[in-house]
């Protein structure tokens, strides 16, 4: 009988924990609501990932930017476990920063190469995300389901945690000492996980509708599995009007 996704993703999360354990990054019998949460990150880190191994490898311009999500994802585990949470928080921020990028440079190759001839030349996290609010494809698909809005939330609230919230959390003594495992914060942390992969799955959905159609059955189900009812109802109205 041919395995199902989630017993591929389920026995590549043991993998993982070995992996750990092996190095001593995680204890031999690792407490039970600590797997909960490292066990959400990586269902959905790997559904991420799935990505740069999907969509066409052409057109560098663009298709660098998928890539870096995925190089992005698998350090997030590694991360926490390690007691490195504004590290974490700087790696998802980037994430989300690198799918405006992907959806911005898809139509703009000429500031691509700009981007990498001119030192000085770039384009705002700011600019990013007015260009890609106004773009045809999410001034639909933001009807049904805000999948950019909510990136502009998580952006705001990793910042947060990036820039720190208190004048204290910036002192070398006390960032020092809190450098360590913490399953409070990897719960935190797991839910911001979450939102980071629905709002990038979707928005990678909807930006490569045909393509996602494309995608081998059980990796377009997973991705849709970790998607809330709203934002998979939303895929029934496709296809859209404009398609890249």
């Amino acid at each position: 009988m041919a395995k199902t996704h989630k017993q591929f993703v389920d026995e590549d999360f043991l993998r993982v924990i070995d992996f750990f354990k092996a190095g001593h990054i995680l204890p031999a019998s690792p407490p039970a609501d600590l797997l909960v949460a490292a066990k959400s990150i990586h269902c959905h880190v790997y559904s991420l990932m799935l990505w740069q191994f999907r969509l066409p490898a052409t057109q560098s311009h663009y298709r660098v930017f998928v890539d870096e999500i995925g190089s992005d994802a698998i350090q997030v585990l590694p991360l926490l476990f390690s007691g490195y949470h504004k590290c974490a928080a700087l790696v998802l921020r980037g994430m989300v920063e690198n799918l405006l990028r992907h959806i911005y440079f898809f139509d703009h190759r000429i500031e691509f190469i700009r981007m990498n001839h001119e030192p000085k030349w770039y384009v705002s996290v700011e600019d990013l995300f007015k260009y890609v609010v106004a773009h045809p494809i999410f001034m639909q698909t933001e009807q049904q389901f805000d999948a950019i809005s909510r990136c502009k939330g998580l952006y705001d609230d990793l910042s947060a945690h990036v820039h720190g919230r208190k004048v204290t959390n910036l002192e070398q003594r006390r960032a020092l000492k809190s450098i360590k495992r913490d399953p409070a914060k990897l719960d935190i942390f797991a839910k911001l996980v979450v939102r980071c992969a629905i709002a990038i799955n979707f928005s990678l959905a909807a930006f490569h509708y045909e393509k996602f159609r494309g995608f081998p059955t059980l990796d377009r189900s997973l991705i849709l599995r970790l998607l809330p009812p709203q934002a998979r109802t939303a895929f029934r109205l496709f296809p859209i009007d404009y398609e890249v």
